[in-house]
């Protein structure tokens, strides 16, 4: 079926297919859109139509398919980065420093009276950061 077709028809189909494959969508889907095209482009050359007409410039055609099947195109999924994953390392993030930073902080003796109990540590991080410098012993 591809012989018949006229070079700008080819261009066409192949800048279409080159769209689809840049916005990732998967093999079976742009065969099924390369078929759809091709019998668009037989259908109108039995009625005698300029098949290109109708269809416009191959990127608008690719965006018009996606808001056809309601679809995001890959490429405006890319620039908003998902939000919910960012705030879960960024709060990991926080979490891991806070407690690493009073951790060594229970480390450090203050006073040399201070006594540094390692089987208390959790107990001495919890009592500092909550209750205001509570000494722990």
């Amino acid at each position: 079926m591809n012989e018949s077709l006229t070079l700008a028809e080819k261009q066409f189909l192949q800048q279409v297919l080159n769209e689809l494959k840049h916005e990732q969508i998967n093999s079976e889907d742009r065969d099924t859109i390369k078929q759809q095209l091709l019998e668009h482009f037989q259908e109108a050359h039995d009625h005698g139509e300029d098949s290109l007409e109708t269809l416009g410039d191959p990127t608008t055609f690719v965006k018009d398919f996606f808001d056809v099947h309601g679809m995001a195109p890959h490429s405006a999924i890319k620039k908003n980065p998902n939000s919910r994953s960012a705030f879960i390392v960024a709060t990991l993030t926080f979490i891991t420093t806070f407690l690493t930073s009073q951790f060594i902080l229970s480390l450090v003796p203050f006073n040399r009276n201070i006594r540094i109990h390692f089987s208390n540590t959790i107990f001495c991080i919890t009592s500092r950061s909550i209750l205001g410098g509570i000494t722990c012993y």
